[in-house]
């Protein structure tokens, strides 16, 4: 999946998105203090990886504008002293994790995020959230994986949407992948059955 890692610290925002590549992920990073939800909006990443300690005092609002601009984005905020999770509104953030764990489980946390799930995951206190976002799923797909979601409704092949959305076929198996998860279904012709109930596309 599209994943943006955003740190004012260069050094470990490369690191993570290599480590976070060779997870099969496709990353970009972004480094200091810009606009976050502008680049939600330029890379249209399913996940949104952003550093929670170093951009204080503006990282509620930035995660309130990235909700705003992006609603089906996931929001991960890696901390690396105290836990942050109270300090934001819970509409806004999906996970926080620990600095202090291993990229594995940042792994573990995107993906759960990805298909709508909340945690806090790294420290003994335990905080309370709720299981899953307050959406439907059709909300959680980002524009790229609504668009694979029509292909999908209009019998398009793994190569044809390759060559349609001008990636390749396993970006496209990607994509699929988590059209799936996020809907429910183990099918492509159960994903497209349920858009079209759901009126999304018609055929």
């Amino acid at each position: 999946m599209s994943i943006l890692v955003h740190d004012p610290h260069p050094l470990f925002a490369e690191a993570l998105g290599r480590a976070l590549e060779i997870r099969g992920h496709a990353v970009t990073t972004v480094d200091g203090l810009g606009d976050l939800s502008g680049a939600v909006a330029a890379f249209d990443p399913d996940v949104c990886v952003v550093d929670a300690t170093s951009a204080r005092p503006g990282l509620a609002e930035a995660c309130a504008r990235i909700r705003a601009a992006s609603p089906a984005v996931g929001l991960l905020l890696l901390s690396g002293r105290e836990c942050p999770w109270e300090l934001y509104d819970a509409r806004t953030v999906d996970a926080v994790v620990s600095k202090s764990c291993g990229t594995d489980v940042v792994d573990d946390t995107i993906r759960l995020v990805a298909g709508g799930g909340r945690t806090v995951v790294g420290w003994s206190r335990p905080v309370a959230v709720p299981a899953q976002r307050d959406a439907a799923p059709a909300e959680l797909l980002t524009g790229r994986e609504r668009q694979v979601l029509e292909l999908l409704v209009h019998g398009f092949s793994t190569r044809m949407m390759a060559g349609s959305l001008e990636v390749s076929e396993n970006t496209v198996r990607t994509h699929v992948q988590n059209v799936l998860s996020k809907l429910g279904v183990n099918g492509r012709g159960k994903a497209a059955r349920i858009a079209v109930d759901l009126g999304i596309f018609t055929r």
